[in-house]
């Protein structure tokens, strides 16, 4: 990210993408814009140092908060293919990106195509990400999807190669809750609860995870399934056999125990094959 704005380097005919791309650097103050809704897009945004969020207003003037974004990821992908950045993007901390021009972008990806599989990575975080987010809102209780944004923020920061078990949140509470679907005073209650419980140590905006695997069972239980279902064996009463080397249940069991689940509405997902937290980074390449 400090030499190409993009991950890894890329070369074609001696041209350094390094220099064709990373044509400016803008830095930004807490709560100053990085791009306004309907602004046109002339420019994707790397982040190199700080924090970004993106949202969006309702007719009524209430705000939607649609994203985070950290360093190593690029800003501005939910609007690639329109005229007009489909949000607000705003920083929650001073911070410092690269301005990747999408005129350049194109014409330098159609001769790279390492460039050109780093942009399609970019695309699939987006939707990785998408679709994490659906999962979190149509079957995670409150505490769920606290605990799954929490380890989320754990597992980006051990990418990037920072401390996953103790970091500031540059969120506010409300901008939280915002995100996952859940009122301030319900995102403060998880909080409180969790403490209380000795899973996490919450000290203003200062996170500690005391508990990772305690946490790790509370968001795998509506986790997705990495096995389909079966459901004429079901049926037929032969039971549902786990994939090789699933993880045992034991732990999310004793959880279970420990901290009654509170309700959110939504269905539960109960198959019992391999979880998998649709919020994890993939070893390699920060997928989410």
């Amino acid at each position: 990210m400090a030499r190409f704005c993009l991950v890894g380097p890329c070369q074609s005919d001696g041209i350094d993408p390094a220099e064709t791309l990373a044509q400016r650097v803008v830095r930004l103050r807490k709560g100053e814009p990085l791009y306004l809704l309907g602004d046109p897009v002339a420019t994707l945004f790397a982040i190199r140092v700080g924090t970004v969020k993106t949202h969006v207003a309702t007719e009524d003037g209430r705000t939607q908060v649609v994203g985070f974004h950290f360093p190593g990821e690029i800003v501005g992908l939910d609007s690639i293919g329109r005229h007009q950045y489909a949000s607000y993007a705003t920083a929650l901390e001073d911070t410092k990106a690269c301005m990747i021009p999408m005129d350049a972008l194109r014409t330098l990806a159609a001769s790279t195509p390492a460039l050109a599989s780093r942009v399609f990575l970019a695309l699939d975080r987006q939707a990785q990400r998408t679709r994490a987010l659906q999962t979190l809102l149509a079957l995670m209780t409150a505490e769920e999807r606290l605990v799954t944004f929490l380890l989320w923020i754990s597992e980006g920061q051990s990418a990037r190669g920072f401390s996953s078990s103790e970091f500031i949140l540059r969120m506010s509470r409300e901008e939280i809750g915002s995100y996952i679907g859940l009122t301030l005073e319900t995102v403060s209650r998880q909080f409180s609860r969790l403490a209380e419980y000795g899973l996490i140590r919450v000290k203003h905006r200062s996170v500690a995870l005391v508990d990772k695997a305690g946490l790790r069972a509370i968001a795998a239980r509506p986790a997705i399934s990495a096995v389909p279902s079966s459901t004429s064996s079901r049926r037929a009463g032969v039971p549902h056999a786990p994939a090789q080397g699933a993880i045992p249940l034991a732990p999310e069991q004793a959880w279970a125990a420990r901290i009654p689940p509170q309700s959110a509405g939504g269905a539960r997902h109960t198959d019992s094959g391999v979880k998998t937290n649709p919020f994890a980074w993939e070893t390699g390449n920060g997928q989410q």
